[in-house]
């Protein structure tokens, strides 16, 4: 075994104790620092997902604004369009509230569009959103709903990208992954609604719907009763992983299906169902309004939500990372600590066995090592003190003739 370790042995003895203790403390403490140095790297990986996640939220979210403001946009042009001239100081209101929501999209994209590679399609909706508000007055009412609802379909379609790139539809925690599904189903919901909101009163406006525009707009109908349904399953799913979040929402999910039931049911009741329609266009819009505000609220609430679980997650993760760090520097210094105080305890030993040999060399046989501890340090210590002892005892001794 002694052969196995000399290559070792002669290489340390070259060295000093101290230094041969600082190089085995470098030996060990390079894994635990290699390891620390890995842990923390998987620890900020994490959280510069959930900040990604974080930011693809906030720019949904205010994409989401967009969206309803474009929707009522479409819906008051149309009926203006159609006759419902009373609309007028509304349209010039929701065109101020776009330009409004422009510009905060602009700042975030300053912000965090290399992030989620989002420039190139929010200039895309800006520049289409010119070209729209210079000529859809002077197109046909049927034209400019079509156009504005391409604009809107390219504003969620930029809502999808960004909940690619931002990781939101990766999330692998599943309170906030189903908060995240209900995110993405409430705006292709409220745009079903929003387009039986403007196609309904600018028909209604105009004192005429055709059976193909009320299959149409059963179809329509029929799609947003299923994104709804979507959402309120992600939802109550969300619920049963995080009791906390049903005691914030539910009530909301509640009024939101309310809102839906009482447009729709005027919806079949008034409108598909009817050979005369008789309801106010005024009334009907308001009532679709207000399922589709319900709609963004709710969304707006599980925006709060998600960013607060985001929120929880990281400072879970700073607590870790903080906790590696502090725990290994502690546990460094402590072996640090430890390491050279034995070191100085052995040096110190060994310094006082080379001093009393020195002094057995010069005739002083009276020279005894103090014993201080119980280690093999302590056992050469010993074994000075007999020889001294004998010597001593042997030079008081008389020489017999």
């Amino acid at each position: 075994m002694s052969e196995f370790f000399r290559p070792a042995i002669n290489s340390i003895n070259t060295l000093t104790f101290m230094r041969k203790t600082a190089i085995i403390i470098l030996i060990f403490a390079l894994p635990s620092v290699m390891l620390l140095y890995n842990y923390i790297n998987v620890i900020n990986d994490s959280l510069n997902t959930i900040s990604a996640e974080n930011a693809g939220v906030e720019y949904s979210q205010r994409l989401n604004t967009l969206l309803k403001d474009m929707q009522q946009h479409r819906g008051i042009a149309n009926a203006y369009q159609s006759g419902v001239t009373s609309f007028k100081d509304e349209l010039a209101s929701k065109e101020a509230a776009l330009n409004d929501d422009i510009e905060a999209i602009n700042t975030l994209d300053n912000t965090y569009g290399t992030l989620l590679q989002t420039t190139a399609g929010w200039n895309d909706i800006k520049e289409r959103w010119q070209q729209q508000l210079a000529v859809y007055m002077k197109m046909p009412a049927k034209e400019g709903f079509d156009a504005h609802t391409a604009i809107i379909n390219t504003i969620i379609s930029l809502t999808r990208h960004i909940a690619d790139t931002s990781g939101m539809n990766h999330d692998a925690h599943a309170a906030s992954a189903y908060l995240l599904t209900a995110m993405e189903s409430l705006p292709r919901a409220a745009e079903f609604a929003g387009q039986i909101r403007g196609l309904g009163a600018g028909g209604i406006a105009a004192g005429n719907l055709s059976s193909q525009e009320k299959v149409h707009i059963s179809s329509l109908a029929s799609q947003f009763r299923s994104n709804m349904s979507e959402a309120e399953t992600s939802l109550n799913k969300a619920f049963q992983k995080n009791q906390n979040l049903a005691k914030t929402m539910e009530t909301s999910l509640d009024g939101t299906a309310s809102s839906a039931y009482i447009a729709m049911d005027m919806l079949v009741r008034n409108v598909i169902y009817t050979d005369s329609i008789q309801i106010d266009p005024k009334e009907y819009f308001k009532k679709f309004t207000t399922a589709i505000d319900t709609n963004f609220d709710l969304h707006a609430m599980i925006v709060k939500s998600v960013q607060g679980l985001l929120k929880d997650r990281a400072d879970k993760l700073k607590k870790k990372k903080t906790q590696a760090l502090l725990g290994t520097i502690a546990v460094f210094l402590i072996g640090i600590y430890f390491a050279a105080a034995s070191a100085t305890a052995t040096v110190q030993a060994l310094s006082g066995l080379t001093e009393g040999c020195r002094r057995i060399t010069k005739g002083d046989f009276s020279t005894l090592l103090p014993i201080i501890s119980e280690d093999e340090a302590a056992e050469a210590a010993k074994s000075f003190n007999e020889l001294s002892e004998k010597l001593s005892a042997k030079e008081n001794t008389p020489e017999k003739d």
